[in-house]
């Protein structure tokens, strides 16, 4: 039975379906699909099957092409982890936090920051110049040339400006 293959029991009788109606119809079917190996256990894999076309256009065979991905898995599910508990941080601890481009376009600011600074909401704040923020525009280059430095910033004090022009 040419659409025998050793299946894990992790995909539904639609994924394997799919897979033989693609190159049933001579597409080359590419996917990832959890497989078990010998001893039972399961590995992650992604494959390809092209089918091969004979003179009369009728299909002679099939190649799989195949890789373990369990570890590349396992990578993208350790970095999703940690992107998780980097989002739940940045978005709940009480002080002002905010990523930027390199020429000082904030790209990213948590809550704390938004109420700290005065804005309404984070879209308001998004897309400024961090120099347009401080009270004086000195305090940009000064934050620049001590980066320059230091490498590591962990002590930098400014005055910045509210948009109902208050400071702090």
């Amino acid at each position: 039975n040419p659409r025998h293959l050793v299946k894990s029991g992790e995909q539904s009788e639609e994924f394997y379906k799919n897979l033989w109606d693609t190159i049933l119809a001579g597409k080359v079917w590419h996917g990832e699909l959890v497989n078990s190996r010998k001893d039972g256990s399961f590995y992650d894999e992604e494959m390809t099957i092209p089918p091969f076309i004979g003179e009369n256009g009728e299909i002679t065979n099939f190649i799989a092409v195949k890789q373990d991905i369990t570890e590349r898995k396992q990578t993208e599910a350790a970095l999703a982890r940690s992107e998780r508990a980097y989002r739940t941080l940045f978005e709940n601890v009480p002080i002002g936090l905010y990523r930027t481009t390199a020429d000082g376009i904030l790209l990213e600011a948590n809550p704390a920051l938004v109420r700290m600074l005065g804005y309404k909401d984070r879209e308001s704040l998004l897309g400024k110049r961090v120099e347009d923020l401080y009270r004086h525009p000195n305090y940009e280059e000064k934050f620049r040339n001590e980066m320059r430095k230091e490498d590591l910033l962990t002590n930098f004090e400014a005055e910045y400006r509210r948009p109902d022009g208050t400071t702090f």
